[in-house]
């Protein structure tokens, strides 16, 4: 009986233990005919931002003009978004989603390097790197800050799922 509730306790300690913690995912395509790209949408609903970029020095901001229905951005530089996103409260985890333009002709690497440690300086803990497609998604880089205390990242544990050729 004793042996039964402390493994109870410790199931639920280490079941807590994880629940607060957040994981990297790994880099690669996930896509839409095998619903892995389902585990990255249902990450990005835990977002507290999520900023579009259609070139590598326009940022959208999910702000505009609707007129129809329709929404029509307005796109920002980095400088012109610097202050609001340092003024944010909530900056746990931030989602930068590359539309289609830019994955297929702009300088993806160049412009993950360039705004990482921009991100990094404004406060956000993790940086989610997404590039858009037509039948899924390519995770292009996950960053998850240290931990206070710690010099190791956490462990990469979600994989894209082998594609068929």
């Amino acid at each position: 009986m004793i042996m039964a509730r402390r493994l109870v306790v410790l199931v639920l300690m280490v079941g807590l233990l994880f629940m607060f913690h957040s994981y990297a995912i790994e880099p690669g395509f996930y896509g839409a005919d095998d619903n892995s790209a389902f585990l990255i949408f249902t990450e990005i609903e835990k977002a507290d931002r999520t900023i579009q970029m259609r070139s590598p020095h326009e940022f959208n901001l999910g702000i505009g003009e609707v007129r129809d229905g329709v929404l029509y951005s307005i796109h920002f530089s980095i400088e012109q978004i610097r202050h609001f996103l340092n003024s944010e409260r909530h900056k746990d985890f931030i989602v930068i989603w590359f539309e289609k333009p830019i994955m297929w002709g702009g300088p993806i690497q160049e412009t993950i390097q360039r705004l990482e440690p921009e991100f990094r300086k404004m406060g956000y803990k993790r940086i989610l790197f997404l590039g858009g497609h037509c039948c899924g998604v390519h995770v292009l880089k996950d960053v998850i800050a240290h931990y206070p205390y710690s010099n190791i990242l956490l462990p990469r544990v979600w994989k894209p799922m082998a594609q068929e050729n």
